[in-house]
């Protein structure tokens, strides 16, 4: 599906709205609320907090027009559709997820990535502070190609497939990575 269309007038290729990655179509999307949200009178989220319902989930040429018009894009992922989002934001949880798991779709963050795994019945969401974190179950994550609180644009990192990993793998990244919280 392209979403670009080629200008008699000036020979040259234009965009006609920003494309949401092939390989996060197929799941949950909502609209999200822009940088310098006008959406929320009291947002202070700087265009990571929803405008629709994950229960109200939109088409994607929709969420493409919404960024198209300066929204921010967003994905949710659920246990029906296996989905759980990595979330690095240090060094130490990147070693230990490439330890762990295998590469996958990685989308490019502020403070990180995000990697993208099926993970057959997985419904548990982690926070681990400055670390990073799991999103499993209905927490979302911001996607490509919406634009961060800092100005810098979400991109894709590595244009992969989303790798179908082991509940058993997933456990080992968690259990790393508490066993060095316990440690300090």
């Amino acid at each position: 599906m392209s979403h670009s269309a080629i200008s008699p007038a000036m020979g040259i290729s234009e965009s006609l709205s920003p494309q949401i990655p092939d390989q996060l179509t197929d799941f949950s999307l909502i609209r999200v609320c822009r940088p310098q949200c006008t959406v929320h009178d009291d947002c202070n989220s700087g265009g990571k907090r929803p405008v629709s319902s994950a229960d109200d989930i939109e088409p994607v040429g929709e969420i493409e027009a919404w960024v198209g018009n300066g929204g921010n894009a967003g994905i949710v992922p659920t246990v029906d559709d296996d989905l759980a989002i990595l979330d690095v934001d240090s060094d130490h949880l990147a070693h230990i997820a490439s330890k762990h798991l295998p590469q996958t779709f990685t989308v490019s963050t502020h403070n990180g990535s995000h990697r993208y795994y099926r993970v057959p019945n997985w419904d548990n969401n982690y926070g681990w502070g400055e670390i990073g974190s799991i999103r499993a179950d209905n927490w979302i994550a911001v996607i490509p190609p919406s634009t961060h609180p800092s100005g810098e644009k979400y991109t894709v990192e590595k244009n992969l497939p989303v790798a179908m990993v082991s509940p058993f793998q997933f456990r080992k990244v968690i259990s790393a990575v508490e066993a060095d919280q316990t440690d300090q």
